[in-house]
C-alpha cells in the first residue's frame, strides 16, 4: 500500500476515535430483504440521488464516479444502496459529485468530491471520500444545501457556513460564515447561485442565479418580508407564505433583479433545482421549467407529490405514501430503477428482488418482503404460504421445498400435502422442531442433507440407491444423524454421496466411491460412514460433482480427483490442479465445475456441449480455463445446461442453453457461449465479516489475528501503528509485537475495495488510562499551555493550526508550546502514557487577557 494512502487510513481511524463515533460502514442486506424503507426526503445530484427514510436509514444510487454515494465503493448503483447500517440520519443534499448529510444529533456528514475543493475540520480536501467524513465537531446544523456552486449549511445560530465555489467567478474558499450574519433562517445552493432568507423574510442573492444575467454580490431582492422558500438555480424561484411561486428575474445590462408570478401554479407545497427549478403543486402535480418554451411545464405521472428535485435532465419526486419516483437521464443508473432505460415520465423506485427454486412441477418465490409463495408450472396458479416474512433462504428438491428462517428454524412442504388451488392456506409445517440450522442441501436422488448450528450433520427423506440412507430406497426416513460429530463446518452433496470439512481442517466422505469421487482409493468402492479421505488438516471447501470432485485448502490450492468428465479428463487419485495459490472459492454441477480467484475472476472446466462454460466456445476444457468476462463476480447457480452468475455490482448474466430458466427468474431461449446480461439485478449481500484477536500476553513476541482469507489488516495499539498486510487463505494474519506491549490493540479489516468493514480491540497488560490532564486556563495571546497529568505522559493539544505535543516531567508537569492563542478560541486536550492508553478527550476556551483566571486548573469530573 502507498504510504500517502496508508497515511490516510490512519488520518479516517483517528477522527473516527476522537469524535468518538464510528465511521459508518455498509451494513450486510439479505438478498431476498432490500424493499426501500418509507421515504420522507429525497434530493437529486448531477447524476446521483439520495433518499431519508422514516426509520433515520439513508440511501444513494446513481454515479458513483467520485464516492459520492457514500457505500465504500467507486461502484455506480442503478438501484438504491444503503449508506452506512445507522439509523441517525435527518436529511440530505445530493450535489455535484458531492453528498452532504445533517444527522439526528446535528452533526455535519460529506463524502464524495467537491469539485469547488470543500475542506474537512482536518484540512483535507473532500476528495473521492467514499464514505460519509464528519465536518467538525458542531452539534447545531439544521439545512444543508448542495449543487454546482459547492455547498451551504444553516446552524442554529443563523449564521450560514459556505463550502468550495462561492459562487462568485475566481472565489474559491476553504469555508467561510455568508457575510458573517447571525440572522439567516434558509439557505439554497444552486449551480452558480446562492439564495438565502433571513429571519425577517426578506431575500438575497449571490451569483449567478438568472440565465444570461450577470453574477452579483451578496445584495437584497425587493422590499417583501414574506418569503419563506427558496430554491437557486439558473432559473431560481421563491415562493412566499400564501403559497405562491414567483421566479427571479434580471436586466443583464443593469444588473437589476425582479421578481415575477409564476402563473401556471397557484400555490405550491414545494420548490427545488439545481439547473433548473421544479415546483409541486398543492394536487400533487410536478411542474418543471421548460427551457425551450420558456415556461413551467406539467411532468405526466399518476402519483401524487409532496416533494421534488430535479439536476441537469434527471429528477426525483417523492408521492404521499412515501415511495421515490425518478424521470429523466439515466446513463449513470440515477434512476434506481435497477435498469440502464431512460424515461420522460416518474417511475417508482422499487428496490424489490425475488429468489426461485424450482421442484419438478412447482417453483417456489422468495419474495423480497420475506414471503414465500408457490407456483404450479402446469396451471399458472400462485399462492402464499401463511403470513411470516422472516424467511432467510429456500431450498427444493424433486417434491419437496425447505425453508430457513432467520433464527434457524427450518420449515418444510411436501407437495403431496395438499393442493394450491381452493381457498384453503398453504401452511409450512416445522421441521424438528427447537433445532437451529445453517443449511441444507437436496440431492438430486430426493434425499436432503443439512447441517445444524451446533456442527452435528443429519439427512432424511428418499435415497434410491440406498448409500446414504441405507433401508429407505422407497420410504421415507425421518431425520437421521450422520455422525455422532458436532464439528462439522460445511459440506457438499451430489448424487449418493457427501463429502464434508471438519472445524479442524480434515476432509471427510460417505457414499458412493466406484468412480474415485470421495478421494478414497480404488479399492474402496463405498462407505456407509465418514471416512477421512487424506492426512491433510487445510482443508475450507469442498465441492463434489456427479463423478468428479474439487477442494480448496488454506494455501489458495485448488486440488480435483475422481473419475472426470465422461471419462474423458480422469485425474487419478487426488492432486494438485494449477500451480496457482490465489483460489478462494469453488462452485459444481454434475459435470462441470468453476473457481474464483482473489481478483474476483471466474475459472471454468468440464463438460461444455451447450457452452455453460462461457468460454466463448462450445468446446470442453480439462483444466479451469478463464470465463470471458471478467466480473469481478461474486456468486454463481451452474446448472446441467445453462449457468446463472451475479457480479459485485449486483448485475445477473447467464449462458448455456435452456428454453426456460425458472431458478432466477431469468429466461434462455438459445445457445450462448460467452456471459450475456438479463433485465433482472439483484443485491449482493455482504458478507458477515469477523475479526479476532488469538490469545496472548505480554510474555509473547507475535500474534495472530483471524478473519476472512486475503482480507487487509492493519494492527495498531492505542494509536500507535504497528503493522499492515494480506490475511492468508485460512484468514490468519501473524505479525510481531512492539517491544512494550501492554496497551489496547486494534485490527481494522478492508475489503478489496479499501472499505473499512471490521474492526476489534484485544487488552493486555497495563490498560488503564491516564487521568484527565489538569490545565491552568491559558490567556489569549499565551504561547503555551501548562498543566499536571501522570508522569511521562506525552500531552496533545489539538486547535485549528494543527496538533502540539510536549512531556510531562518525573513529577508530572508539562509545557506544550503553541501558536499566539486568540481569546474565546476552543482547544482539545488528552494524555497518552509510556504504553499507550489515552486518556479522554475534552475541550476548553482561552480567556481573555483581562480575566483572572491564572490560577484557576480546568479538569473534567
Amino acid at each position: 500500500m502507498k504510504p500517502q494512502k496508508f497515511a490516510l487510513i490512519l488520518i479516517c481511524i483517528f477522527v473516527c476515535m476522537l469524535t468518538i463515533s464510528e465511521l459508518p460502514v455498509k451494513a450486510a442486506q439479505d438478498a431476498s430483504r432490500s424493499t426501500l424503507p418509507r421515504i420522507i426526503q429525497v434530493s437529486a445530484g448531477k447524476g446521483h440521488a439520495l433518499a431519508v427514510g422514516t426509520d433515520g436509514t439513508l440511501w444513494a444510487w446513481g454515479d458513483n464516479s467520485a464516492g459520492q454515494l457514500g457505500d465504500g465503493t467507486f461502484i455506480s448503483r442503478s438501484a438504491p444502496v444503503q449508506v452506512g447500517g445507522g439509523t441517525e440520519w435527518a436529511s440530505v443534499a445530493a450535489g455535484d459529485h458531492l453528498s452532504v448529510a445533517i444527522r439526528k444529533d446535528g452533526s455535519l456528514w460529506m463524502w464524495g468530491t467537491n469539485q469547488a475543493q470543500t475542506r474537512s475540520g482536518l484540512d483535507q480536501a473532500i476528495t473521492n471520500q467514499k464514505i460519509p467524513l464528519r465536518y467538525g465537531m458542531a452539534t447545531d446544523w439544521v439545512k444543508a444545501s448542495a449543487g454546482e456552486g459547492g455547498a451551504a449549511v444553516l446552524r442554529k445560530n443563523g449564521t450560514i457556513k459556505v463550502f468550495g465555489l462561492n459562487v462568485m467567478p475566481g472565489e474559491v474558499d476553504d469555508s467561510v460564515d455568508l457575510n458573517n450574519d447571525k440572522d439567516w433562517s434558509d439557505v439554497s445552493m444552486g449551480s452558480h447561485c446562492l439564495m438565502a432568507l433571513k429571519k425577517n423574510g426578506s431575500l438575497w442573492v449571490k451569483g449567478g442565479c438568472i440565465p444570461n444575467g450577470r453574477t452579483v454580490e451578496l445584495s437584497r431582492v425587493g422590499n417583501d418580508h414574506d418569503w419563506d422558500r427558496i430554491a437557486a438555480s439558473y432559473y431560481s424561484v421563491v415562493r412566499k407564505k400564501d403559497g405562491s411561486v414567483w421566479t427571479l428575474r434580471g436586466d443583464f445590462d443593469t444588473g437589476k433583479l425582479r421578481l415575477e408570478q409564476v402563473t401556471e401554479v397557484t400555490n405550491a407545497v414545494s420548490i427545488s433545482g439545481d439547473f433548473v427549478s421544479v415546483i409541486v403543486s398543492t394536487d400533487g402535480s410536478v411542474w418543471k421549467w421548460d427551457t425551450g418554451y420558456d415556461r413551467y411545464e406539467k411532468i405526466q405521472g399518476d402519483a401524487e407529490m409532496i416533494d421534488a428535485d430535479d439536476s441537469y435532465g434527471f429528477g426525483v419526486a417523492l408521492s404521499r405514501d412515501g415511495v421515490p419516483w425518478t424521470w429523466g437521464n439515466n446513463e449513470w443508473g440515477q434512476r434506481g430503477s435497477g435498469e440502464n432505460d431512460t424515461w420522460y415520465e416518474p417511475q417508482a423506485v422499487e428496490a424489490r428482488y425475488r429468489y426461485n427454486v424450482r421442484s419438478d412441477f412447482f417453483a417456489y418465490t422468495l419474495q423480497d418482503d420475506g414471503s414465500i409463495w408457490i407456483n404450479d408450472l402446469r396451471n399458472a396458479q400462485e399462492k402464499r404460504f401463511g403470513t411470516d416474512t422472516d424467511w432467510a433462504s429456500i431450498v427444493a428438491g424433486r417434491n419437496a421445498m425447505y425453508a430457513l428462517k432467520k433464527d434457524g428454524s427450518l420449515w418444510s412442504y411436501q407437495e403431496s400435502d395438499a393442493s394450491i388451488s381452493g381457498s384453503a392456506a398453504l401452511l409450512l409445517k416445522p421441521f424438528m422442531a427447537g433445532t437451529a440450522w445453517q443449511s441444507v442441501q437436496v440431492s438430486s436422488l430426493g434425499y436432503a442433507v443439512g447441517l445444524q448450528r451446533n456442527g452435528s450433520l443429519w439427512a432424511w427423506g428418499s435415497d434410491a440407491w440406498g448409500l446414504i440412507l441405507k433401508g429407505y430406497e422407497t420410504a421415507q426416513s425421518p431425520p437421521l444423524q450422520l455422525s455422532k460429530d458436532h464439528d462439522w463446518q460445511s459440506f457438499s452433496v451430489n448424487l449418493d454421496h457427501i463429502l464434508a470439512v471438519k472445524k479442524d481442517g480434515t476432509l471427510w466422505g460417505r457414499g458412493d466411491n466406484r468412480r474415485g469421487q470421495l478421494g478414497l482409493p480404488s479399492a474402496r468402492k463405498q462407505t456407509d460412514t465418514f471416512t477421512r479421505i487424506d492426512k491433510s488438516s487445510s482443508w475450507v471447501q469442498v465441492q463434489t460433482g456427479e463423478a468428479t470432485s474439487i477442494g480448496i485448502q488454506k494455501d489458495g490450492t485448488l486440488w480435483q480427483w475422481g473419475e472426470g468428465f465422461g471419462g474423458k479428463y480422469k485425474t487419478g487419485s487426488m492432486s494438485l490442479l494449477t500451480p496457482d495459490k490465489d483460489w478462494t472459492k469453488a462452485w459444481a454441477s454434475s459435470n462441470r465445475f468453476f473457481a474464483q480467484k482473489k481478483d474476483g475472476s471466474l475459472w471454468a472446466w468440464g463438460d461444455n456441449n451447450f457452452g455453460q462454460l462461457g468460454i466463448s466456445s462450445a468446446e470442453s476444457r480439462s483444466v479451469p480455463t478463464q470465463v470471458i468476462d471478467k466480473g469481478p463476480w461474486v456468486d454463481l447457480y451452474p446448472e446441467s445446461y445453462y449457468t446463472i452468475g451475479i457480479k459485485q455490482d449486483g448485475t445477473v448474466w447467464t449462458w448455456g442453453n435452456s428454453s426456460t430458466i425458472m431458478n432466477h427468474g431469468v429466461n434462455v431461449q438459445e445457445m450462448q457461449l460467452a456471459p450475456i446480461q438479463t433485465e433482472v439485478h439483484y443485491r449482493v449481500p455482504e458478507p458477515s465479516w469477523t475479526v479476532s484477536f488469538l490469545p496472548f500476553s505480554v510474555k509473547d513476541t507475535s500474534a495472530s489475528v483471524q478473519t476472512q482469507a486475503n482480507m487487509h489488516v492493519t494492527v495498531m495499539k492505542g494509536y500507535e501503528y504497528i503493522t499492515n498486510g494480506m490475511s492468508d487463505a485460512s484468514g490468519l494474519f501473524r505479525f510481531n509485537l512492539p517491544k512494550i506491549r501492554d496497551g489496547v490493540y486494534s485490527a481494522q479489516v478492508m475489503d478489496a475495495n479499501e472499505r473499512l468493514v471490521a474492526q476489534t480491540y484485544y487488552y493486555v497488560g497495563d490498560t488503564t488510562p491516564p487521568k484527565y490532564p489538569r490545565v491552568i486556563v491559558p490567556k489569549a495571546g499565551s504561547r503555551a499551555v501548562t498543566g499536571s497529568v501522570e508522569p511521562r505522559c506525552t500531552v496533545k493539544i489539538m486547535r485549528s493550526t494543527g496538533v502540539y505535543q510536549g512531556q510531562a516531567d518525573a513529577k508530572g508537569n508539562f509545557i506544550v508550546k503553541v501558536p499566539p492563542l486568540i481569546a474565546g478560541e476552543e482547544l482539545s486536550i488528552w494524555a497518552i502514557d509510556a504504553v499507550g492508553n489515552r486518556s479522554g478527550l475534552y475541550s476548553f476556551k482561552v480567556a481573555k487577557v483581562s480575566d483572572d483566571k491564572n490560577l484557576v486548573r480546568f479538569q473534567p469530573a
